[in-house]
């Protein structure tokens, strides 16, 4: 059983969590990419609105499915939902 009082156990459930998030993201992406070629996701969305100019540039549909997208997570935990 883990200690949540003990900051090294909480240390280890957010990276264990972080872990699990990214995979499960990542995974997503790449239904999305490899298995369907359709951005249900909104990346393009994200990108649009971020970088219009660029957006502009590119033909999203063709480009979706091959362009490398790097996750990163970081998760913290800010309470146990147990009382003192």
């Amino acid at each position: 059983m883990l200690d949540l009082s003990d900051p090294k156990s909480v240390t280890q459930l957010e990276n264990l969590f972080s872990q699990t998030i990214k995979q499960q993201v990542e995974d997503a992406i790449a239904k999305a990419q490899q298995d369907f070629e359709a951005d249900y996701l909104g990346i393009g969305l994200a990108l649009k609105r971020r970088k219009p100019a660029e957006f502009k540039t590119l033909n999203w549909d063709e480009t979706f499915p091959n362009v490398p997208i790097n996750v990163e997570v970081e998760s913290m935990i800010t309470g146990s939902g147990l009382s003192p």
